[in-house]
């Protein structure tokens, strides 16, 4: 793994001409940049789909130096916190998370009970969900949305 306090790699990212998705995303959502996060990242980006933190952890200690999984688990709660990632829950109840896959600003993910997320690509729907949330004070823009379907929280007001 590079050096991410080296000049040569703050100025050029990754690839060396600045095209680094995990970057990217870090540096849109505010999070600092640390080297678990832009692993996990690149991990999760690599696996293509919705994976379970302890798959990344096989992952992790098969192809990189030793860690924690507590290290995983921390840059997996930050980064779904800051909208960088996608969380959802598989069959069993378990987290499983994922990067976005395209579909940029609009789109959306519904979360059905024991079912992989189904992913929205609905402009106007984005549009009407974002001026909800504005109405009432929150801003939506560029962040990731999901929608879970099923019984509403007893204890919600």
């Amino acid at each position: 793994m590079q050096n991410l306090s080296s000049p040569a790699f703050r100025k050029t990212g990754i690839d060396g001409a600045g095209n680094d998705p995990a970057l990217d995303a870090l540096r849109r959502s505010g999070l600092r940049i640390t080297a678990a996060r832009v692993d996990v990242f690149n991990a999760l980006q690599r696996q293509g789909g919705f994976v379970r933190p302890e798959t990344l952890f096989r992952i992790w200690l098969e192809t990189r130096r030793q860690t924690n999984i507590s290290t995983i688990y921390r840059a997996l709660t930050d980064l779904s916190k800051a909208g960088v990632i996608l969380k959802a829950r598989d069959a069993e109840g378990r987290n499983i998370y994922a990067t976005p896959t395209g579909g940029g600003d609009d789109s959306i993910h519904l979360y059905l009970p024991e079912l992989p997320p189904i992913p929205l690509h609905h402009p106007a729907l984005r549009r009407e969900i974002e001026e909800a949330a504005r109405a009432v004070g929150i801003e939506l823009h560029g962040r990731q949305l999901g929608i879970t379907v099923g019984s509403p929280d007893p204890k919600a007001p």
